[in-house]
């Protein structure tokens, strides 16, 4: 069936007109249930305060474990760069060249040790 087969069956239909009052009771009932909603809204900014809070929380805590990874990090490069002033035979490390530039550290020219931090 298509639709212009349901149109010609509605169209057949008897007309029934509504009752008297019938829009005033259903406005009525639309009204009666949109009373006890009122309770609901209270909560909403608690609700999303809350959520807000949560999100913030959860955004702090991923930032505290990437700078602790970063640290970790940090202090095991330190612990590579003492290791190798250490055991090298000379304090100077030559990197190689890229572009006709030529890239040489000299350990010794490195930053001291802060808690554990180039």
């Amino acid at each position: 069936m298509d639709e212009r087969e349901v149109r010609e069956v509605l169209r057949e239909l008897p007309r029934v007109r509504p009752s008297a009052g019938f829009a005033a009771r259903v406005a009525g009932r639309i009204r009666s249930n949109r009373a006890p909603r009122r309770g609901a809204r209270v909560f909403l900014p608690a609700a999303a305060a809350a959520a807000a809070l949560a999100f913030a929380a959860g955004i702090r805590i991923e930032a505290v474990r990437k700078d602790r990874a970063i640290r970790r990090e940090t202090r095991a490069l330190a612990r590579e760069i003492r290791e190798m002033k250490r055991t090298l035979p000379s304090p100077v490390i030559d990197l190689g060249e890229e572009n006709g530039v030529r890239y040489v550290i000299d350990l010794r020219r490195l930053p001291g040790r802060r808690d554990g931090v180039l």
